[in-house]
């Protein structure tokens, strides 16, 4: 699209979040602006998806008192915190945040209130040993990173989006710089700290299914139509091998289904156990390490 015609792009943020609420449109004066918008909401999304694959995972944990368990899905979810979600929260502080608090002094205060309180669960969480209590502050950190990410989504970008200052998209370019290396090293780290995904007492069937208590079940017919791939594939990022997903959709999912073989060729294999009419219910398996 040409410069100078307001493109309209949907704000995103949490999963679960009212569709509602999603009516609310950011106007980008550029076409690389617009572009930046759906990179930034996507890529929220797939934090989003990430925090509640995880911190269900971590929750299913506890409720079945399995301790090994446990202590594994904390781990995925303290390397996840610590390593990708830290890296892109920085990179928008020290990057995106000067930008705003010359536009909106209160507005910064507020998004640096949210972050804080994300680090500051993190680090309560790492330092927390009760099943009941981790299971507890793994809740309140998903929480925390929902506010933020609304507070960012749609309050921040609109602002960044209409200001004269630094383009969105060199924003951007500039965040997406700074956690290139920390993204690039997330698929190892999850093949390490992911295994809390899979439970180890886990029942098969001959047809390959997994007894479905053993995988986080992730509902996207409530996410907004213009995230729910990006949510689908932050959750999937947090599964590691011999883990999976049990995901429900609206209508059969093919098209999802070919854009998640074409990230990670090879890697999940598909089961489905309902087909419809009103939902279709797909089991997700990764492949185990030989």
């Amino acid at each position: 699209m040409s410069a100078g015609n307001p493109t309209p792009t949907t704000g995103a943020a949490e999963a679960t979040a009212d569709p509602a609420r999603r009516s609310n449109l950011v106007l980008a004066s550029s076409g690389p602006d617009s572009d930046a918008v759906e990179r930034i909401t996507a890529r929220h999304a797939q934090l989003a998806g990430s925090a509640a694959a995880l911190t269900a995972q971590l929750l299913e944990a506890t409720a079945d008192g399995d301790r090994e368990r446990i202590r594994q899905a904390n781990k995925a979810l303290l390397d996840w915190a610590q390593g990708s979600l830290d890296s892109l929260l920085g990179a928008e502080q020290s990057v995106a945040d000067p930008a705003i608090r010359q536009a909106d002094a209160g507005l910064s205060d507020r998004l640096s209130t949210g972050r804080g309180l994300v680090t500051s669960t993190v680090l309560r969480l790492a330092g927390l040993s009760g099943a009941a209590e981790t299971a507890g502050t793994a809740a309140e950190l998903r929480v925390h990173l929902g506010q933020y990410l609304r507070s960012f989504d749609d309050l921040a970008l609109p602002l960044l989006a209409r200001s004269s200052g630094l383009p969105l998209s060199s924003l951007w370019s500039e965040i997406e710089s700074l956690t290139a290396d920390e993204d690039a090293s997330v698929s190892g780290r999850a093949s390490v700290s992911g295994r809390a995904a899979a439970h180890t007492g886990a029942a098969h069937c001959e047809c390959g299914i997994v007894d479905e208590p053993a995988f986080v079940e992730l509902d996207v017919r409530a996410v907004p139509h213009a995230i729910r791939h990006a949510t689908v594939f932050g959750a999937l990022d947090a599964i590691g091998p011999g883990g999976g997903l049990i995901l429900v959709a609206p209508h059969d999912p093919l098209p999802l289904l070919a854009q998640i073989e074409q990230r990670n060729p090879g890697r999940f294999s598909v089961s489905y156990l309902d087909r419809g009419p009103e939902a279709w219910r797909l089991q997700l398996s990764a492949a185990s390490l030989a």
